[in-house]
């Protein structure tokens, strides 16, 4: 109706909750074309059918990125993100086959005999235009702390030596 007839001049939807701000917002870019409601190239579903195309989207489970991907291409409403996140989380089927993450396997390092057998190394900086070379004694825990203007392997090797 509004599409068709205008806009009011004087709207205040500051405080609006309801869907037609996101439309006042895009009401430059709404047009009526065969009796169908389009913003921009894309149709405008109503609520009543939204459910429907939702479940349409999500048949063949192929997870969100691709459902807003196809989505985008051919129709909107207001958070229309937000309900194919939803149709998406609280699909039973896509929850029972969802791949959790594989666990690393952890295998703790063994401890070691003497000072200076294994040494934990790396790099920090810059900081006040200068790198530090750490070298950590994994038996004692004795740090060393070395300034180096460059962090070449060949100057990493000199301060190793």
């Amino acid at each position: 109706k509004r599409v068709r007839y205008g806009w009011p001049e004087n709207v205040s939807l500051k405080h609006d909750k309801s869907d037609l701000k996101r439309y006042f917002i895009r009401r430059n870019e709404l047009t009526i074309e065969d009796d169908c409601l389009l913003w921009k190239d894309r149709l405008v579903i109503p609520k009543e059918l939204r459910s429907i195309l939702l479940n349409q989207l999500h048949l063949t489970h192929m997870g969100v990125v691709k459902m807003k991907s196809m989505a985008r291409s051919y129709f909107w409403w207001p958070n229309i993100d937000k309900d194919i996140e939803n149709t998406a989380k609280f699909c039973q089927s896509c929850i029972l086959h969802k791949k959790s993450p594989s666990k690393a396997k952890l295998s703790p390092w063994n401890w070691p005999n003497s000072p200076w057998e294994r040494l934990h190394v790396d790099f920090m900086g810059p900081f006040l235009g200068k790198h530090f070379f750490i070298i950590l004694d994994a038996h004692s825990k004795w740090i060393e702390v070395f300034p180096m203007t460059t962090i070449t392997s060949s100057s990493t090797i000199q301060v190793l030596r």
